[in-house]
């Protein structure tokens, strides 16, 4: 396995929309741990990048996404389930020096695990949030985090992955990123 370099990560923020949401497992605390995702990014001063899975279908990534991304919200849209389907997300990652790739996001069976195949397919190391992604059933959840970590592809949870970027409690961000995750 592999451990996160804050210099070369990147956030990824999978389909986090308002008809999807809704019908979700464990909705609520799931979009608390991507916010809070996105927040501690942030901190970190990391990218961080949206999908949007069909908008005009599924409507707009939820309001607590928009918010958390701010004036950095640039949503890149599509209909195929890997985001790596979509041209403008695979220029995008060709073009970064991004080589590890943090995952949050819906459906965890369908794009969440297409994405990050595809990610991992083309050389990059990705680590998916498991308490930041969902499925509609908790089982194909379950099933997609089991499936991941046969891939090659590293399942964490939100606090492991925030501290191993901090990687010392002298960070100046170290105190911002435990308030963060209380």
């Amino acid at each position: 396995m592999f451990t996160l370099k804050r210099n070369l990560v990147g956030l990824l923020v999978i389909d986090v929309q308002e008809r999807l949401l809704k019908a979700m497992f464990d909705e609520k605390q799931v979009l608390s741990k991507i916010v809070k995702t996105i927040e501690g990014f942030k901190l970190l001063e990391r990218p961080v990048v949206v999908t949007e899975q069909y908008p005009k279908g599924l409507g707009g990534t939820v309001d607590a996404v928009r918010k958390a991304m701010g004036d950095d919200f640039e949503p890149i849209e599509k209909t195929t389930f890997s985001a790596w389907g979509t041209k403008e997300f695979a220029d995008m990652v060709r073009a970064t020096a991004v080589q590890q790739w943090v995952i949050v996001g819906l459906e965890t069976h369908i794009c969440t695990l297409m994405t990050a195949k595809d990610l991992v397919e083309c050389g990059k190391q990705v680590v998916v949030v498991g308490d930041g992604t969902t499925s509609r059933k908790e089982r194909d959840h379950l099933l997609a985090l089991d499936e991941m970590r046969h891939s090659g592809i590293r399942v964490s949870s939100l606090e492991t992955v925030l501290f191993e970027l901090l990687g010392d409690a002298a960070s100046v961000s170290f105190k911002a990123i435990s308030q963060l995750v209380k």
